[in-house]
């Protein structure tokens, strides 16, 4: 129940003229609001703090009167409507729609302050979800490929391919120079050792980066520090003209075959790759 007591008297107010405050309960406050909105055609209007409801729109069956003299009104009555006999709230179907949050009309604004706080710590409460989320998956093709590779090694170390020695690498030159590139990956373990690099290597690394210098580069990540720069062979270009056909290192490697044989009678083939020689500008 609700107390329904005049707010103030203009002058002597007999007991049946009495003004009526509107109840705190929301569903039945909203009954109220609109009947005063229909009576009065203003459907913008809203009650204030002060605002109340004349007691003709009431019938005696909607109150009582207690022993000190105080009128109540009984649960749930609903205003009436002038020139109608039957009360509004009994033709109305009840409210099975419930008032949104984010636009109650009875916020105050301290509420709705923290309803817009609630929601952008909710949005952020998503986005973390969101990210803890894609980093699992990460993390989940992280171990499948680290279990893969662990595997391959296991297999590797099996057929002792990792341990054998330098010489089954059937390298030409200086083979246990090549390994100790190949071993010392870090550029700082490698300083104490020689920085030349052997003359087989720069042959392979010419031919791979002339072909693909996507293909150099993903080898250089393969083995970071047993390649040359990606520059180092654009300075070894400038030894050669770069013009297609036989060039002058050929020739000289010929002449050198032939002194090797000591004069003996040596028969030579020159051939030409089918691969587009192109001109690179360095």
């Amino acid at each position: 129940m609700f107390s329904k007591r005049a707010q103030q008297a203009r002058g002597s107010r007999s007991d049946e003229d009495l003004e009526m405050r509107f109840p705190h309960d929301p569903n039945i406050q909203e009954k109220w609001i609109r009947i005063v909105q229909d009576d009065r055609r203003e459907w913008d209007w809203l009650p204030s703090h002060s605002s109340v409801v004349c007691s003709d729109h009431f019938s005696e069956s909607d109150r009582y009167k207690t022993e000190k003299g105080r009128y109540f009104l009984k649960k749930d009555v609903i205003p009436i409507i002038k020139g109608q006999d039957v009360q509004y709230g009994r033709s109305v179907s009840p409210i099975s729609v419930a008032v949104s949050d984010t636009n109650s009309i009875f916020d105050t604004p301290h509420m709705i302050y923290l309803k817009k706080k609630i929601r952008k710590m909710e949005l952020v409460k998503e986005k973390h979800v969101r990210t803890i989320k894609n980093l699992r998956k990460v993390n989940n093709r992280i171990k499948k490929k680290t279990t893969t590779l662990a595997k391959t090694l296991r297999i590797l170390n099996n057929k002792n391919a990792t341990d054998r020695d330098t010489t089954d690498l059937d390298l030409p030159g200086d083979g246990d120079e090549v390994h100790k590139k190949v071993i010392f990956k870090n550029k700082k373990d490698y300083m104490n050792t020689s920085s030349r690099y052997p003359t087989h290597l720069g042959k392979f690394a010419l031919n791979v980066n002339c072909n693909s210098s996507a293909s150099y580069k993903h080898l250089r990540k393969i083995v970071t520090a047993a390649s040359p720069n990606s520059n180092t062979p654009c300075i070894w270009y400038n030894d050669s003209d770069g013009n297609p056909g036989f060039t002058q290192e050929a020739f000289a490697a010929l002449l050198d075959k032939h002194r090797s044989v000591n004069g003996e009678r040596l028969t030579c083939g020159l051939i030409i790759s089918n691969m587009a020689l192109r001109q690179q500008k360095i």
